[in-house]
């Protein structure tokens, strides 16, 4: 269903995702586990087509929809939640 090839981004001299791959099927539940500043929020806005990807490609269902932008592949079914956290209600 999303398929994540070799994609990376960098800031200037930061590689903030360096070659990261893997897979989702459908009705598989992943995380994407790291520290602060491991390049997780940076990888979420490069499937969501927010920052546009410096290599590798993003398909999704069956297409590359590396180079859609975000409009586009919300269309296709793809979306994002933030998180509200609220410990103490």
């Amino acid at each position: 269903m999303l398929k994540v090839k070799n994609v990376s981004k960098s800031f200037g001299a930061l590689k903030a995702v360096d070659g990261v791959s893997f897979e989702v099927h459908e009705k598989e539940i992943v995380g994407i586990i790291g520290p602060n500043g491991s390049g997780k929020t940076t990888l979420f806005n490069l499937i969501m087509g927010v920052y546009s990807i410096d290599g590798g490609r993003i398909e999704f269902q069956g297409k590359d929809i590396t180079k859609y932008p975000p409009h586009k592949r919300c269309h296709l079914g793809l979306g994002r939640v933030h998180q509200i956290p609220r410990p103490f209600l």
